[in-house]
């Protein structure tokens, strides 16, 4: 794990996200515990309930469903699924449509799926179980997820990247790379649509393998 400049080990603070995008990723893997802050107030569209994968017509966004608001500022951690539509079943299908001829799609699909047929009442819990699920199978070690109130504790996290998913547009594929650089890697319509930066971490791990994924997260963002 890495080390902050006083020696201490470093702590991240991040927004929970949905299937998160390949930076978000790359800002994880080296460390032991990943922390979530749960407790801010909820931003409408981004990375938090929706997530970007490519497909035959381009880049498309999933979103999650949420119920409405109760209250204006509400916290991140009362955000509640919307289920009245087949949102599971819709993204589902179209995760399938685009990865179905990527090189590693049914080496995750067992892994995938389950979690479009099981339930989650709170968008954190589902968020966070996903990307555990994503985490340990890919890098063979056990990740440790905490959700957290960051105002109590606030010095004791040397790391903040809430800014990861931000509001709409910024949050958005291509806006980030403006600022990150990533090598090119192999995407299944890239010979269509040209090679998109910064997808969510599936597209990474269908296109790549996990060994490939991994090596590309250390070494190929910067």
């Amino acid at each position: 794990m890495h080390k902050a400049d006083n020696d201490m080990p470093e702590k991240m603070m991040l927004p929970t996200a949905y299937l998160p995008s390949v930076y978000y990723v790359s800002k994880i893997i080296a460390q032991e515990t990943i922390y979530l802050d749960v407790y801010e107030t909820y931003l409408k569209q981004s990375l938090r309930n929706r997530a970007y994968i490519m497909g035959a017509n381009g880049v498309m966004a999933l979103s999650i469903p949420v119920k409405k608001r109760i209250k204006m500022h509400q916290q991140t951690k009362d955000i509640c699924i919307d289920y009245s539509t087949p949102w599971q079943k819709n993204h589902w299908r179209s995760i399938t449509s685009a990865y179905n001829a990527s090189p590693f799609f049914l080496y995750y699909k067992d892994v995938l799926q389950n979690f479009y047929e099981e339930r989650f009442d709170f968008l954190v819990d589902y968020n966070a179980a996903l990307l555990k699920a994503l985490l340990d199978f890919s890098f063979d070690k056990k990740f440790n997820i905490k959700l957290i109130k960051n105002e109590t504790d606030h010095k004791t996290y040397n790391s903040d990247f809430r800014y990861i998913c931000s509001a709409k547009g910024k949050s958005e594929p291509g806006v980030l790379s403006k600022h990150v650089s990533f090598n090119e890697y192999f995407q299944v319509f890239s010979h269509k649509h040209g090679f998109k930066p910064n997808l969510s971490i599936i597209d990474l791990l269908f296109n790549m393998g996990p060994k490939n994924a991994f090596n590309y997260l250390r070494f190929e963002v910067r």
